[in-house]
């Protein structure tokens, strides 16, 4: 029998009713709860500067939170710091705001994933979803070092870019097809490249 790979080691882990499982190459092994703990320990017990400690959302709202700043919440989410809470092994970004469905205000971090990669933040009330797009929420991501999905405009551009590659070909051309793409279309080529339904990507040089 083989060894038991380290934690790091790990491909992924996962928590559900078995406990805590580990998974290396599709084999799966038990860890145990000492285990885990050991190797990630609660970021309270680390003596963070950056944070502060809350163990749990009411408190973090009552007590964390001056009644001014609760008083003026308004749907657009507001940066209020850095906590950590029971059993976290890290530290994240916490936002104040009220609730655009049934007004709550309302205290959250930012969770993944909604709308094509963007994290969201969620009404503990009603379960409404703020999806904290790069574009307009952009702070977000660089306050908690999460890479932001790519916008619309950066998809075009890269997709733009893509076409400029050399040696790309255009798909399933024959070989006359290709060759006629070397030189200008004139009328009667370009409407036989719309009767043969094929659509070319880039020229090649």
């Amino acid at each position: 029998m083989g060894l038991t790979p380290r934690l790091e080691d790990f491909d992924h882990t996962t928590h559900d009713s078995r406990g805590i499982v580990g998974v290396k190459d599709g084999v799966e092994y038990s860890i145990s709860e000492e285990e885990w703990k050991k190797a990630h320990p609660e970021h309270r017990n680390t003596e963070c500067k950056e944070c502060t400690f809350a163990s749990n959302i009411e408190e973090l709202l009552v007590f964390n939170v001056p009644k001014e700043m609760r008083d003026k919440a308004n749907h657009r989410p507001e940066f209020i710091g850095k906590f950590t809470m029971p059993g976290w092994t890290g530290h994240s970004g916490f936002y104040l705001f009220k609730c655009e469905v049934c007004q709550e205000i309302c205290v959250d971090y930012p969770h993944g994933y909604r709308g094509n990669g963007c994290l969201y933040l969620r009404c503990g009330q009603c379960g409404y979803e703020i999806v904290l797009t790069p574009r307009k929420y952009g702070d977000v991501y660089k306050r908690d070092n999460v890479v932001p999905p790519p916008t619309f405009w950066k998809m075009i551009k890269t997709l733009w870019a893509l076409r400029k590659v050399k040696n790309l070909k255009w798909f399933e051309g024959s070989e006359d097809e290709r060759r006629a793409l070397q030189k200008p279309l004139n009328t009667e080529d370009q409407q036989k490249l719309k009767t043969s339904g094929r659509v070319p990507t880039e020229l090649e040089s």
